[in-house]
């Protein structure tokens, strides 16, 4: 009897502090509002980019292209369209894409669209959000 009583004690206190909450009354972490994480890319810039010429292989080698990335804002800075042309150094290969990004202010997370002048379509959306300087971005890709 002893033993039950203490065993129903123990779960009332452990019951008690789940509804009660912590005794520390630290404020929870506010998330960060991310909007203006892509800010730093607004204008037109020259773009130096490195591509694996042959990906999924044990190859090593890189090809360079060189050009330009024109992004601009939309929606308030909810969104922006980044617009990128570069040409291959050796191959003269020219890719153009683009790039859309839309900020979820509820999940405080962006997803970001990517289509190729090549394919004509966009590809399913990378989403994610900054932790500092660090973006962590996912998406199910085919290749």
């Amino acid at each position: 009897m002893e033993l039950t009583r203490r065993i129903c004690g123990c779960v009332l206190i452990a019951c008690l502090s789940l509804f009660c909450g912590p005794i520390d009354s630290a404020q929870p972490a506010m998330l960060h509002d991310g909007q203006h994480d892509f800010d730093f890319e607004i204008g037109k810039w020259k773009a130096h980019v490195k591509k694996l010429t042959h990906p999924l292989s044990d190859s090593k080698q890189w090809e360079d292209y060189d050009g330009t990335v024109v992004t601009a804002p939309f929606m308030e800075g909810k969104g922006n369209l980044s617009e990128m042309n570069v040409d291959g150094a050796t191959s003269h290969t020219h890719i153009q894409i683009i790039a859309v990004r839309l900020y979820n202010p509820s999940s405080k997370q962006w997803s970001i669209y990517g289509a190729s002048a090549k394919g004509g379509v966009f590809d399913p959306p990378q989403v994610g959000q900054f932790d500092g300087n660090r973006g962590e971005f996912y998406a199910s890709d085919t290749f």
